[in-house]
């Protein structure tokens, strides 16, 4: 960065943005970091064998989504009733994806058709001609079918309903529910329905043993403390192999960013469908489009250099300092990023330019605050913010604001300086390009890097 540009000063906070880029480089700084335990691993490696084991013989593909997959997750250190630290990881979002024409087989044919409800988000699967394909049958995807239809007067429909209860009800009764790791460690496995996924939850503890040595029981469990939380949301999903035409404007409007290859690499795997039916809806026939495979495919990539970590701090400041009433999630962040991505050139997404990005993310979610409207990336006819009531925006633009005119008061260290001993462990191989290319903007602004324990001298 220039003398003259690093000397420019932010309007909102009357900072430079020299300074404005230290703060949040140094204050940050842990955010770019991987995670440093294998947790979160271990239950998305359970919950997918489960997943797979259910929908045997169907070929499912696995495809990682969300903040994991995107490379934009942080984790969360609190402490339990017991006083003992607990790590709380990012959710780890799987999708299970089956091809909807594999599912179905050559005996049947489906057609794609609008919702009743006014959200462009929404289709329906009329199954054209009905019955169990004949090289599933006696089978789970057989049977996962026959489950799954719901008709409706002369018409029968592929049901998100009952297509993620049939998931659900095989994943419970094939589930090992506690596993002993190691003496005295346990994890226990509790499933769920969570919105369009079945969430596995995790929790491991210590069980401290007392000796009685003239008890019929000599052993006998003392505490249970719990020290370790992991989620892991498996989402069923059915894969069509058309890009949707309720989103053929995404692909020929103008913009500076992404290139042209990879719109052609998103459009040609087509788009997923979830069972999240609308507000008011009929979730026996409405499935909900899934973009979950185009936005990792656009977070992750590396063209626009420092997008990734701009992202994770606009996250954290939203979450975290802005984050009640908790009505904004990661998927308004997700959309303001994306949006601002194709309106920048891509050489703004610069190290150099970091704060200009982090607060231009956080002006954009004002100015969508102050209007009532934040547009879907895909389908910007659907509003994000519609069912939002306007005095919970009100509170939270307030906050936003705040932070906005004074970020030195509110943007304190993330992790206290990454204090923490889960983290002054992690070696080399928990840290991201991006943690040297931070080290190196400091060293550009003559400040010191903030190191851990853990870090090489």
């Amino acid at each position: 960065m220039s003398s003259s540009r690093g000397l420019l000063v932010d309007h909102a906070s009357g900072e430079t943005h020299n300074a404005l880029l230290a703060l949040l480089l140094n204050n940050f700084k842990e955010l770019s970091w991987k995670h440093p335990t294998e947790t979160s691993l271990d239950t998305q490696d359970y919950g997918i064998q489960l997943i797979q084991r259910v929908l045997e013989p169907l070929e499912v593909n696995i495809l990682p989504t969300g903040s994991t997959a995107e490379n934009v997750c942080s984790v969360y250190i609190g402490h339990s009733e017991f006083g003992l630290p607990i790590l709380y990881s990012a959710e780890s979002d799987i999708m299970a994806v089956i091809d909807i024409c594999k599912l179905l087989d050559e005996s049947l044919t489906y057609s794609i058709s609008a919702t009743d409800c006014e959200s462009p988000c929404f289709i329906r699967i009329e199954l054209l001609k009905t019955g169990i394909p004949s090289k599933h049958e006696n089978y789970n995807g057989g049977v996962l079918l026959m489950y799954s239809s719901y008709k409706e007067g002369e018409k029968s429909y592929l049901s998100p309903h009952l297509f993620i209860n049939r998931c659900r009800e095989r994943m419970e009764m094939s589930s090992i529910l506690v596993k002993v790791e190691k003496p005295q460690i346990f994890r226990t496995y509790d499933i769920f329905e969570h919105g369009p996924a079945i969430q596995i939850k995790e929790t491991r503890s210590l069980v401290q043993y007392t000796y009685y040595p003239k008890s019929t029981n000599p052993y006998s469990a003392q505490e249970d403390r719990r020290f370790n939380e992991s989620d892991v949301d498996i989402v069923p999903a059915l894969l069509l192999p058309e890009w949707p035409s309720l989103a053929a404007e995404w692909i020929t409007r103008p913009r500076k960013w992404p290139p042209q290859k990879l719109v052609d690499e998103i459009t040609s795997f087509g788009v997923m469908v979830v069972c999240k039916p609308p507000r008011g809806g009929n979730k026996l026939t409405d499935w909900r489009l899934s973009f979950s495979k185009a936005e990792v495919l656009l977070l992750s990539d590396t063209e626009l250099p420092c997008k990734q970590h701009a992202h994770k701090i606009f996250k954290y400041i939203v979450k975290h300092l802005a984050g009640l009433p908790a009505v904004l999630n990661s998927y308004h962040c997700k959309s303001i990023t994306l949006w601002a991505c194709e309106r920048h050139q891509p050489s703004y997404w610069c190290w150099e330019n970091l704060s200009r990005c982090v607060f231009g993310l956080l002006d954009d979610l004002l100015y969508c605050i102050a209007s009532a409207q934040c547009h879907h990336y895909f389908l910007p006819r659907m509003n994000l913010f519609e069912n939002i009531p306007p005095e919970f925006l009100a509170t939270i633009g307030q906050k936003l604001t705040e932070i906005r005119r004074n970020p030195k008061k509110y943007l304190q260290p993330v992790f206290g300086g990454c204090t923490h001993e889960l983290f002054s462990q992690a070696g080399p191989e928990n840290r991201t390009g991006d943690s040297d290319s931070i080290d190196s903007m400091l060293q550009k602004l003559e400040l010191t890097p903030v190191r851990s324990n853990g870090d090489a001298p």
